[in-house]
């Protein structure tokens, strides 16, 4: 009996036989020893190099590559850039793409998000949370893209009206880690400048 494939698109971010890919094969493991499943499963894993040090292209290319592997399933697309880009061809070829993605743009019938943030309704909890700790000054750091102006976009009315002062709108790029710190130095200084002409 053939088995039934199913593909990582990125998924396995340590590689084959690591924890991600452990991860991903748990639910099918417990699946066959419930005998929910009449056959066996393959996986087939593909490095997704989408954004952001990639391009959505290589998503793309990856998901339909999985498809043409025959996989009946795809697990991946990940991070919301991706997501949007494969998601529309999840529909167009009719096979599923489960993804864990932070975006409410991944959409359609064979599009399924797992919950794992979501881009817009983390910022309220957010403003809601510095609320209650009592901070009145925020310095908002996003990320370079059109996800973190959808962030911002969606933030500043929660903002706006639980946050007295939102200080700054810095956008880091697309190496938080690498611009991170020099960031916070820069928005550092400059609340010390401001506290100082008050």
């Amino acid at each position: 009996m053939d088995p039934i494939k199913i593909g990582w698109l990125g998924s396995a971010l340590d590689g084959p036989g690591g924890g991600y890919d452990k991860i991903h094969r748990l639910a099918f493991d417990e699946a066959t020893e419930a005998g929910l499943l009449d056959r066996p499963v393959e996986f087939v894993l593909h490095g997704e190099h989408g954004l952001p040090h990639g391009s959505a292209k290589n998503a793309t290319d990856g998901f339909r590559y999985l498809v043409d592997e025959g996989c009946i399933a795809v697990a991946g697309a990940y991070s919301s850039d991706n997501a949007i880009t494969v998601g529309p061809l999840a529909n167009e070829l009719h096979v599923p793409l489960i993804s864990w993605c932070g975006t409410d743009r991944l959409q359609g019938d064979y599009c399924f998000r797992l919950g794992n943030g979501d881009c817009g309704g983390d910022a309220a909890l957010v403003v809601a949370w510095l609320k209650r700790q009592g901070h009145t000054r925020v310095a908002w750091l996003l990320d370079l893209g059109m996800l973190g102006l959808r962030r911002w976009l969606q933030s500043a009315p929660d903002c706006s009206g639980q946050i007295a002062d939102v200080m700054f709108v810095y956008v880091i790029g697309r190496s938080p880690l690498k611009h991170f710190r020099d960031r916070a130095l820069v928005v550092r200084a400059a609340d010390k400048n401001e506290r100082q002409v008050r």
